[in-house]
């Protein structure tokens, strides 16, 4: 993370301090800050720095909670009005010596005027970007006043969309259009409601906010691009901007882990210094699953006569991330390679994990570890949100999680105004400069799905715009995504750019043979799984099934939840999925039941409406994930939509708001383990693969069994194995027939176990038929608790067995799995909570209690 650390004061204010003291070499002053309507309330509130108009109204008790029942609807009041925040704040006197002072707010949500001492110092109109200035001719001795007042988002952008005399395709709000105005400001998008959450318009000063004082120069941006790795030396180019008042006598010193490495003298006022920097013996970093991720301690010294007045700061990684797209008789590859290597990439996509985005950074390890432990090497942060504060990119660089981003454009067209175009340049260039040295930014992306939306999504007929208009529309279009931004990225990163997602080419719909894919045929179109075999691209960034959370989760939003019936005010109102196309008010919910009718059995009430969509979910993520990875090297990329949620709600995420590990969550876990065996049936072939990651040839021993429902074994084979590196092997193919030999395909299925040195690998099931077809019987599960360890036994398959504690909170090692007849399964529990007896709290459910003529036992009690 970087820090400005000469005369740089950060503050974290919080409401119910009254005065807080802050140090970095100084003292200063900041009194607890305060807000209120403006020209309505009489009452300043006290307010929470970084922080939302929102979140400060319900520390007031003002509003209720957002996230419970229907209140969204009752608080859509607050996007309408202006509000005003201020604080007062002393600067220590070493500080108010410095001859230029800046103030830096690194985020004012959104259109905000800031006045220092009664005087107008910045009006500011863009969430995305920093906002400073000098203010030290405004400075007084003792306390100074600073009074911001943020103006309604909505307001200010209907006036811009009035502006225009046409309108501006934006499918990504929920509003008529001509009131569909959130594009014509530079906020997070969500803020004005997705299909995945709310409609809470905020504003507010989210994030942290800071001086800096300086005398006669400073340093400005610094830029680290690894340029070569070639044998024992890593060459990396670091590009220094300064700033001086004068012409004055400068020296520059770079050092790494503490060690002086280069340094230059310079006398120019303004300068750009560019230095090679040679490291022997690097120690790379390499993404999750592929080695260590090695940090270097890199900083920059501005010295004046002999004196330190600036330093930056920042851990960098030695690393070289490359998008390849060589051409081949179909296509197009689309995939990264990392220090020379090719990297199927495994993940997801990211949205915030709090909808009120200053929350949200609590929540960067939960999210990353998650991702971490679901053996994930790529997080998407999608372009409907922000751009992320720097510790949850400093996580990705200490867990080797790489970074597809995307700049903040999606669903919709850009507006035309020159203004706002030069707003998005200096959100651009600042996004990229802060997140460049971080070595697990491995993509730019210019925006989502504006592209589609304008060549596939109508747009130019449902917002009746003319042939002028629409060539104007494209060409602000054409102009950022396809040369300003991939100008920007060259210049001031050292990453590469893709334009727009999912396309095959520049300008270019989506397609299997080119560039990167949105695999909704699942869930929009009601395509089968198999979809995800047939149709699979070279690099899949978005694909999904939603799934209800855990009953406990539901009990926490919905005061209403009836065991019986889903038609609760709450639930309908938070499933936000709609598809008329299919008919006139087919839902989310109904898509659920869809898919659940597919594989599984029928559900019988809420409980088991919520346990089948998440099997449903998993079976979809599991299928999709061993497709895309059997089909490597065509396809190389796999994040599926999306690891978590903004609120607690009925979504595609596979680990809810509260933390919770949905099934696909641990069903995605298996599918992204290193090596897996996995297999298929295609074209009535019985093909097991031996798929692998890492970076070494995999040999092993396989065996591979058919066995009855009940666990008596039919036959068996056991063999050696062998696969190169990062490739797939089909390592057994039969016709399935001759494989069968005549036992009934709802009576068996197949274990597969991979070893090497006697240790399993992997170990997998393979079913020749859907799960709602199998002959499953009573599984007669015994369970043995020893503390918080949980060991299981069945005399026949126990599929999807889920173990729950009802209403108390925590997390097993694992759930949802199958469980073979005669094969114990040994899992642990951990939680928060004090557990004397686990036991007696234990509930679980298989697969086999759904078809049970009686409805299966309650799995959490319900008042």
């Amino acid at each position: 993370m970087p820090n400005y650390k000469t005369s740089l004061l950060k503050y974290f204010l919080f409401c119910f301090l009254g005065i807080i003291i802050f140090s970095c070499g100084h003292e200063t002053t900041v009194n607890a800050w305060k807000f209120k309507q403006v020209n309505n309330d009489t009452i300043w509130y006290p307010a929470t720095v970084p922080g939302t108009v929102h979140t400060d109204l319900l520390a007031n008790n003002l509003i209720p909670d957002p996230f419970i029942n229907t209140n969204e609807l009752d608080l859509q009041w607050i996007e309408e009005k202006d509000w005003e925040y201020k604080t007062t704040f002393q600067l220590a006197s070493k500080l108010m010596q410095k001859e230029h002072i800046e103030i830096n707010f690194e985020g004012l949500d959104t259109y905000a005027d800031v006045y220092l001492n009664d005087s107008l110092i910045i009006s500011a109109d863009n969430m995305h970007r920093a906002w400073k200035t000098d203010i030290k001719s405004l400075l007084i001795n003792g306390f100074n006043s600073l009074y911001i007042r943020f103006k309604s988002p909505v307001k200010e952008g209907q006036k811009k969309l009035e502006q225009l005399p046409y309108y501006i395709p934006a499918s990504n709000e929920a509003k008529p259009i001509g009131f569909q105005n959130s594009i014509f400001t530079r906020k997070a998008q969500y803020h004005y409601g997705w299909d995945w959450g709310p409609r809470l318009t905020t504003s507010g000063i989210w994030r942290l906010f800071s001086f800096k004082g300086w005398n006669s120069a400073k340093i400005e941006t610094v830029k680290i691009e690894t340029q070569s790795i070639v044998r024992d030396t890593a060459v990396c180019m670091v590009t220094i901007n300064t700033k001086s008042i004068e012409n004055v006598s400068k020296e520059i010193i770079i050092k790494l882990k503490d060690v002086e490495i280069s340094s230059k003298k310079i006398t120019e006022k303004d300068q750009k210094l560019i230095y090679e920097v040679k490291i022997p013996n690097p120690k790379l970093w390499w993404p999750n699953g592929m080695g260590k991720q090695y940090l270097y301690n890199l900083s920059v010294d501005l010295k004046i006569d002999n004196k330190i007045e600036d330093t930056y700061y920042h851990k960098i990684g030695i690393r070289k991330v490359e998008l390849i797209q060589s051409s081949d008789s179909l296509g197009n590859s689309f995939y990264l390679k990392v220090n020379g290597k090719p990297l199927f990439m495994k993940g997801s996509n990211y949205i915030p994990s709090d909808f009120f985005n200053p929350r949200a950074s609590k929540n960067y390890k939960r999210v990353i570890q998650d991702a971490i432990d679901a053996n994930m090497n790529m997080l998407r942060v999608w372009g409907g949100a922000i751009y992320e504060n720097d510790e949850f990119y400093s996580l990705c660089d200490e867990k080797g999680i790489l970074i597809w981003q995307d700049f903040m454009f999606a669903c919709a067209m850009v507006p035309t105004q020159e203004s706002h175009i030069n707003s998005i340049k200096e959100e651009a260039k600042e996004a990229i400069q802060r997140l460049n040295n971080h070595p697990s930014i491995a993509l730019w992306c210019g925006n989502n799905e504006n592209l589609t939306g304008w060549k596939q999504w109508d747009w130019q007929n449902t917002y009746n715009l003319s042939k002028t208009d629409s060539l104007t529309i494209w060409n602000t279009y054409d102009t950022l995504f396809n040369h300003t931004l991939k100008n920007y990225v060259s210049e001031y990163g050292n990453n590469n750019y893709w334009a727009s997602s999912p396309s095959s080419n520049i300008n270019t719909v989506q397609n299997k043979f080119s560039g990167d894919q949105h695999e909704w045929g699942v869930w929009f179109n009601q395509l089968p799984f198999k979809e995800y075999t047939d149709n699979a691209g070279r690099f899949i960034s978005e694909y999904g099934l939603q799934s209800f959370p855990e009953l406990n989760t539901i009990k926490k939003f919905d005061s209403s939840i009836n065991k019986w019936n889903i038609n609760t005010p709450t639930l309908n109102f938070r499933q936000r999925s709609k598809m008329p196309w299919i008919s006139e008010d087919f839902n989310g919910f109904d898509m659920i039941n869809y898919y659940i009718d597919l594989y599984f059995p029928s559900p019988n009430n809420l409980e088991e409406l919520i346990y089948l969509s998440q099997l449903s979910q998993a079976l979809s993520l599991q299928s999709a994930t061993e497709a895309h990875r059997r089909n490597k090297p065509y396809t190389m990329g796999s994040l599926y939509w999306q690891i978590d949620d903004v609120w607690p709600t009925i979504s595609w995420s596979t680990v809810d708001y509260f933390g919770n590990w949905k099934a696909a969550h641990y069903a995605i876990r298996e599918a992204n383990k290193p090596i897996i065996v996995s297999a298929e049936i295609d074209d009535e072939q019985l093909n097991v693969y031996l798929v692998s990651d890492i970076l070494e040839g995999f040999s092993g021993m396989c065996k591979i069994a058919l066995k009855t429902i009940t666990g008596k074994s039919i036959k068996s084979w056991e063999f050696d194995c062998y696969t190169k590196s990062q490739t797939n092997t089909i390592i057994y193919s039969e016709n399935v027939k001759a494989f069968l030999e005549g036992f009934p395909l709802e009576n068996v299925f197949l274990e597969m176990t991979l070893s090497q040195n006697e240790m399993i690998v992997d170990e997998s099931l393979f079913y020749f038929v859907n799960p709602k077809d199998l002959k499953l019987q009573k599984p007669n599960i015994n369970i043995d608790v020893n503390g918080t360890e949980v060991t299981l036994t069945a005399t026949s398959l126990a599929k999807n067995v889920y173990l729950s504690t009802g209403t108390i909170e925590g997390h097993f090692s694992n759930n949802y799995f199958d469980l073979i007849p005669e094969k114990s399964k040994t899992v642990t529990f951990s939680s928060d909570s004090e557990i004397t007896d686990l036991k007696s709290i234990l509930k679980i459910i298989s697969l086999s209690d759904i078809d049970r003529d009686s409805k299966v036992d309650s799995l959490l009690s319900i008042e």
